[in-house]
């Protein structure tokens, strides 16, 4: 199992260099959802620019990116 609080600290490039030799960019995390899904939940938008990523890739929920967002942003009602 992954550690949750090791996504929210990815804040250089190395340590999320570090983070996907061991968790592949293209495979889900946890519970299907991929990590761009956690960097969005997370508001880690610097972190998710140092790598492409497959943001239409839809977690367990069916939600992409886009959608993910949209519905942390309604349920905290911020919308940054």
């Amino acid at each position: 199992m992954i550690d949750l609080k090791k996504i929210h600290k990815l804040n250089s490039k190395s340590d999320f260099e570090k983070f996907i030799k061991k968790h592949p960019i293209d495979e889900p995390v946890y519970i299907g959802n991929y990590l761009f899904h956690y960097l969005i939940i997370y508001n880690k938008f610097k972190t998710l620019k140092m790598s492409s990523h497959p943001i239409y890739k839809e977690n367990d929920e069916g939600m992409a990116g886009v959608h993910l967002a949209a519905k942390i942003g309604e349920e905290i009602k911020n919308y940054e």
